[in-house]
């Protein structure tokens, strides 16, 4: 699991780090908020901590973001704890709320808390008539139809389906299915992609969208 921190003292980020090393492998930091962004569209992390008051672009609005784009949990942590501020950050997508100052043991408990309930929920993800099993690694499809998916094809669908309608570029596909950077020789993703729109029984493109230039979406009207 990965964790992404957006805060821009430096001292506080790294407590916020020491208290949830034990639950991360990869945990990254950054002081600002349009680095917080270029982080948010490369990666999928599980959570992501944020300050409201950054330099840059504000935390509401890396909520904001989030809430537009991606399912991931989000934890605001900051100096401003009135009830109109949280009532702001809930309402923008946050999860929860922690006010400065903080005890990491408090941390703990509302990470805690927050992953177990993430996981719980994803551990079936759908889209339309489109189930994807991540513990049973299964894929049904059309009244329970199973669909027979490799390791990185079943990878990609998990990923259009946790970004619904969301354009996902050749780049970011190749850097989290094979985790290597753009070669724009390679055609292993239209490869991929044409193998999943088979097996899926979309040749006709409804279900899997072609943006050209740009990537691939799931398209969730069709």
């Amino acid at each position: 699991m990965n964790c992404l921190i957006v805060e821009d003292d430096i001292c506080i980020a790294e407590q916020i780090s020491r208290g949830l090393s034990g639950f991360f492998g990869s945990i990254d930091i950054v002081n600002g908020g349009y680095e917080a962004l270029e982080k948010l569209m490369n990666v999928n992390y599980d959570l992501v901590v944020t300050d409201l008051m950054l330099p840059g672009v504000s935390g509401s609005d890396i909520l904001a973001t989030i809430k537009r784009n991606k399912t991931t949990p989000t934890i605001v942590i900051s100096a401003r704890g009135d009830s109109a501020t949280r009532a702001e950050a809930l309402q923008n997508g946050a999860d929860d709320f922690i006010m400065k100052p903080f005890s990491l043991a408090e941390l703990q408990i509302h990470v805690q808390r927050i992953i177990g309930r993430s996981a719980e929920a994803d551990l079936v993800l759908s889209s339309g008539d489109l189930i994807l099993n991540r513990l049973e690694r299964k894929v049904t499809i059309r009244g329970g139809q199973s669909i027979d998916l490799n390791a990185r094809e079943f990878m990609l669908l998990e990923m259009m389906i946790k970004n619904p309608a969301k354009i996902l570029s050749k780049n970011l596909i190749l850097k989290e299915i094979w985790n290597y950077d753009f070669n724009p020789q390679t055609n292993v993703v239209d490869v991929m992609i044409c193998r999943l729109r088979q097996k899926l029984q979309d040749e006709s493109q409804k279900m899997i969208r072609t943006y050209r230039g740009q990537g691939y979406a799931l398209n969730l009207a069709q």
